[in-house]
């Protein structure tokens, strides 16, 4: 392998969005993401008095990183804090989290039919 294309290869595997190499953290992030501000609403809800139904559809409505998140991945960027691929990280992680919210927003209402017998 000539050192021109090693170091092309190099490149390519330093420049490519984080979750293309590691699927796994993409995956661990979204469940953290998704799991751990619900599970805390729920909880100060039922501190509160709340029924554990009120606290689960509160939390509902914060299972999602905000817009905020990649601005403030981005600031650190430019401040040299952060990698660059942790901004695709982030970007994917929002739109995923928000998305599956979303979806368990509109279907949080749903109740499965009982049976007849």
């Amino acid at each position: 392998m000539a050192e021109g294309e090693f170091a092309a290869e190099e490149y390519l595997k330093r420049s490519s969005p984080l979750w293309l190499k590691d699927k796994g953290a993409c995956g661990c992030v979204q469940i953290i993401a998704a799991m751990d501000n619900p599970l805390i609403v729920m909880a100060i809800m039922g501190y509160m008095g709340y029924r554990k139904r009120t606290g689960f559809l509160a939390g509902l409505t914060v299972a999602q990183i905000s817009e905020f998140s990649i601005v403030f991945v981005a600031m650190g960027i430019s401040l040299g804090h952060v990698w660059m691929r942790a901004l695709g990280l982030t970007t994917l992680v929002s739109v995923v989290t928000s998305n599956l919210s979303a979806y368990m927003i509109l279907y949080s209402h749903i109740r499965p039919k009982k049976d007849a017998s």
